[in-house]
């Protein structure tokens, strides 16, 4: 495995770090530990690829690749369920669609 998105990781804050065997782990998750959480992680021989990323909420979060031909962009998005309340819900589509539509074509 050379990339993996992950769901549930409930780290609170948003950043990066290694992994003892070298591996980066980016992750987003809410202010206080325990709920939800995203991540993604990268192997160790693409850490030199990653351009950066961007944590946009507690569900999602995207990252920024140099590859050939072209860059890629992985988005990690973790949904609420159907027994989340609404507002929620919508919230989570609209952060992903801005998330969609900011990702270069």
């Amino acid at each position: 495995v050379d990339l993996c998105g992950l769901c549930e990781v409930r780290w609170s804050g948003q950043g990066h770090f290694l992994t003892l065997e070298g591996h980066t782990i980016i992750y987003s998750g809410r202010d206080v530990q325990g709920m939800s959480g995203v991540a993604i992680w990268v192997h160790k021989k693409f850490a030199g690829s990653v351009l950066g990323y961007e944590p946009i909420s507690d569900r999602i979060i995207s990252l920024r690749l140099n590859a050939r031909p072209r860059n890629v962009t992985l988005i990690q998005a973790y949904g609420p369920t159907t027994t989340a309340k609404e507002a929620d819900i919508e919230s989570f589509y609209e952060d992903l669609s801005r998330a969609v539509k900011k990702t270069p074509k």
